[in-house]
């Protein structure tokens, strides 16, 4: 292959990124910024509401959680094992709710901007658990086979290898 050939390979796969790239945006979360869908409802407007959402140990990434479950105004079921998980989705929750920062929370920077989101509180699902070598329909005590979204957050080795095994 000729430099000019290689070049122009090169320049095809570059405007193939930069068409992939216009699909996504960057959501900002204490980890960094994540790459996600802009229009995630084109992806799942079939199912609408009724898409089931399971996302396992969401703590650094919840804002793509609440992304998901703004953009369907589907229920999210969280799989949390540790407790600044739990915690965080506790006030998160909470703020929600209440459509405002309670005063208790107001030093949490990671928490502006929650309180004028549309998600509904009860669309929110919370699974309080150590995650044990199961399966998810035994984690989420549910009837459920479908997991049309699975959004994991591996911490420690032994998830990682789980999740991997997939």
């Amino acid at each position: 292959m000729s430099t000019v050939e290689s070049l122009e390979k090169a320049v095809e796969e570059v405007e193939k990124v930069d068409e992939f790239e216009k699909l996504l945006k960057r959501i900002d979360t204490p980890a960094g910024k994540v790459p996600f869908l802009k229009d995630i409802w084109s992806v799942f407007s079939s199912k609408g509401t009724k898409t089931n959402v399971v996302s396992v140990n969401s703590c650094d990434s919840f804002p793509v959680d609440i992304e998901i479950c703004e953009g369907l105004g589907c229920q999210l079921q969280l799989l949390l094992s540790d407790p600044a998980s739990q915690a965080r989705w506790d006030i998160l929750t909470k703020t929600l709710k209440e459509r405002k920062i309670a005063e208790e929370n107001s030093s949490y920077e990671w928490l502006k901007g929650y309180e004028k989101k549309w998600v509904l509180p009860r669309n929110l699902i919370l699974h309080k658990k150590p995650i044990e070598w199961t399966t998810l329909s035994e984690l989420l005590e549910s009837k459920e086979n479908r997991v049309d979204l699975l959004k994991v957050e591996p911490k420690n080795n032994e998830e990682h290898f789980l999740f991997y095994s997939m």
